[in-house]
């Protein structure tokens, strides 16, 4: 009787765990509501240490119109800080809106090339090569937390990914922000700001 109970409520959590997200865009999909989930100075925190690429997050939503800041512009790096700093800290700057962008997954792929050439002077054949890792997908998860539940939990988690279409001429931080374009489309398109 309790195998049955067991295996009942595993499958009930594995369906309502499927049907839960909502695609809402390309390689985008959300759980919980987006709807104006994004009110007031926004405090992002970019969970990659990569900081020219963090600017060009923060850029990509100030052009979208949210009213943008850095995590590291109000909390050092590697320095410890108390909840009630942290805390007064937010309170004093009026950040009603958190985000949290953390590296999901990526995978990389080793990309080979070579030539070869003839030599007439030696009469022989020289082969030169090159290989090197190549990215071949990033995915982010993005949790939205608001000032009106005490930044408890997160209102919406978004989970975006795309593929180098690049080659060897892309890197993580381009990758990155083909993702962030696509989540700020898809916030756009559900009304998470005005």
């Amino acid at each position: 009787m309790n195998k049955t109970i067991y295996t009942f409520l595993t499958l009930l959590f594995i369906s309502t765990s499927i049907f839960a997200q909502e695609k809402i865009g390309n390689k985008i999909y959300l759980y919980g509501d987006l709807e104006n989930s994004i009110n007031g100075k926004t405090l992002i925190y970019y969970g990659v240490d990569d900081p020219k690429g963090e600017g060009k997050i923060i850029s990509r939503f100030e052009k979208k119109g949210i009213n943008a800041i850095s995590w590291n512009k109000l909390f050092i790096p590697g320095y410890k800080y108390s909840d009630s700093d942290m805390n007064d800290a937010i309170n004093k700057k009026n950040i009603e809106t958190i985000i949290l962008i953390k590296l999901n997954n990526r995978s990389s792929y080793t990309q080979s090339s070579s030539s070869t050439s003839y030599s007439s002077w030696t009469d022989s054949f020289n082969t030169y090569g090159t290989s090197g890792s190549v990215v071949g997908n990033v995915g982010l998860l993005f949790e939205i937390y608001n000032k009106s539940d005490g930044f408890d939990k997160p209102l919406a988690v978004i989970n975006g990914n795309a593929n180098n279409s690049w080659g060897a001429a892309g890197s993580q931080r381009g990758v990155t922000l083909k993702v962030v374009d696509r989540v700020l489309s898809a916030m756009k398109k559900e009304k998470a700001f005005e």
